[in-house]
């Protein structure tokens, strides 16, 4: 099982990563390529979810890395 893919994509650097996930209100987190593939594309894909709302839906992986945004904070 793994979390719902809202898009994919292809992308020159890491931060075109993030400029995508920033403009999906829906988007939670992002699973992206640790390191550029043979022709130097990272690939990027938005999720749905994060590890910590559905933490089942996620395995650590060596190839890949995962990011989100916290927002808000109980205090």
């Amino acid at each position: 099982q793994s979390a719902s893919r809202v898009e994919s994509y292809s992308v020159n650097n890491e931060f075109d990563c993030f400029c995508k996930f920033l403009r999906i209100p829906f988007c939670m987190s992002i699973k992206q390529a640790a390191s550029k593939d043979a022709i130097g594309i990272f690939w990027c894909e938005l999720l749905s979810s994060d590890k910590y709302r559905n933490s089942l839906d996620y395995r650590e992986n060596k190839t890949f890395h995962h990011f989100f945004l916290l927002v808000g904070s109980v205090l």
